[in-house]
């Protein structure tokens, strides 16, 4: 599974034969990513595709030096998981 990444559009994108799966966020002042949303077409969900978005937007932001802001629900879940993350939360 391909997490692509379009900068643009503020979200990462997995193709996938039920749908596209999208995270969306936004880049605020301050070098913060702001991540909005995670939606995963229901016939796909439990397969691990919004985890995967979710580490490739956070693997990106620590790669560009940014804080984040877990406005979404299941990313913010996600990142409870995965502590190696945790220093990239906006306190």
């Amino acid at each position: 599974m391909t997490v692509n990444h379009h900068p643009a559009e503020r979200r990462f994108v997995v193709a996938l034969p039920e749908g596209e799966a999208v995270l969306e966020y936004l880049l605020e002042p301050g070098g913060i990513m702001n991540i909005l949303s995670t939606l995963v077409p229901a016939p796909a969900r439990g397969r691990g595709t919004g985890g995967q978005l979710a580490q490739a937007a956070l693997e990106h932001a620590r790669a560009e030096g940014w804080r984040v802001i877990p406005s979404c629900g299941f990313v913010r879940t996600w990142m409870s998981n995965h502590p190696e993350f945790g220093p990239l939360l906006v306190s």
